[in-house]
């Protein structure tokens, strides 16, 4: 990993949000230095600018284990891979961070529709007590590390 190159381009705001934060990137840094030691199982000489979209994913696979697979963790990987040009990894990291702030999107569509108030029907779905139509009781926010998903 070049981490000093890394600091540079994340200081230089190259494609990345302006002013993040020193604890940011070393989470970051750990979380590609990780990613390189996950990848060096497969060749010891395997850096992240050889990795593939399958790499990627199995690395995914490997963080969801544990429950790592958040969105911090993963835009790291983003930002480093822009850095590094590797394409291959950027374009898969993009297509699993797509739909990270759907869940809030739908939730807002359908408090908008239906209204918050809801009550459980005896099926179990949440009926509005207005319109007899789904309400949006049965829908959570995301945590507040998906929120923040227009710093990519």
């Amino acid at each position: 990993m070049d981490e000093k190159g890394f600091r540079k381009f994340i200081k230089e705001a190259k494609r990345v949000p302006k002013g993040l934060s020193e604890e940011t990137i070393r989470s970051h840094v750990r979380m590609v230095k990780e990613f390189e030691a996950f990848i060096r199982k497969k060749g010891p000489k395997k850096k992240f600018g050889d990795a593939k979209a399958s790499d990627v994913k199995e690395f995914i696979k490997h963080l969801t284990k544990d429950g790592r697979n958040t969105f911090d963790n993963l835009i790291g990987l983003l930002r480093y891979a822009r850095f590094a040009g590797n394409k291959d990894a950027e374009l898969s990291l993009l297509i699993i961070l797509d739909g990270g702030n759907i869940l809030g999107i739908l939730c807002d569509t359908v408090k908008k529709e239906y209204g918050e108030g809801g009550t459980r029907s005896y099926s179990g779905t949440s009926r509005s007590q207005a319109s007899g139509r789904p309400s949006s009781a049965c829908l959570r926010r995301p945590s507040s590390s998906w929120a923040d998903s227009s710093r990519a």
